[in-house]
């Protein structure tokens, strides 16, 4: 199995509701080109705007379809990153759905099929926690530029089976003047 996983387009501001700016939307349609070459053969989303808007082009230039997911949703970093015991019952509870669906990516390593997740910038870095098996406060500073493409893939090595991290916040891809990141809260 092959997860590919980017962060959507560039959003005018921090706001769960904005879509993507004219920026966002040329960084959208580079990453489908730039994807196209991958062999994706399943696409899942964020259910949030930004991430549904970047999948669109996505999906329009792979023609396939995307599922959306409700636990694929950011999480604000300040929250996030900080003591567990102050998350609210609705952080908890994204946070262990978000788990499960990975388990479920991870119970079919296995399989020959490459998955594109549309997600998040500390979506994605909790991904690579999980995967590559890093405690969540070490990903903090790990940084995930606008439309920036991750891949982990599960392999063989010297006699030893694992996911390796093959790529990670790449944006080589897109013009110097596109690659953009999110100022902080």
């Amino acid at each position: 199995m092959k997860i590919i996983f980017v962060r959507h387009g560039n959003v005018p501001g921090l706001s769960d509701r904005e879509r993507l700016t004219d920026i966002g939307i040329r960084q959208a349609k580079l990453l489908a080109k730039r994807l196209k070459r991958e062999g994706i053969d399943k696409i899942y989303s964020s259910d949030l705007p930004r991430a549904e808007h970047t999948a669109e082009f996505i999906s329009k230039e792979l023609n396939l379809p995307v599922e959306r997911r409700e636990c694929l949703r950011e999480y604000n970093d300040g929250i996030f990153f900080k003591d567990k015991k102050n998350w609210t019952a609705v952080h908890k509870k994204q946070y262990r759905e978000l788990k499960s669906f990975l388990r479920g990516l991870d119970k079919n390593r296995e399989k020959d099929v490459t998955i594109l997740l549309v997600i998040h910038s500390v979506v994605n870095k909790l991904i690579i926690s999980k995967f590559m098996k890093i405690n969540y406060k070490k990903i903090y500073f790990f940084q995930q530029r606008h439309a920036c493409v991750n891949i982990l893939k599960w392999g063989e090595k010297d006699g030893n089976f694992g996911w390796k991290l093959i790529l990670m916040g790449d944006t080589s891809y897109l013009p110097e003047k596109l690659v953009t990141i999110t100022k902080k809260r």
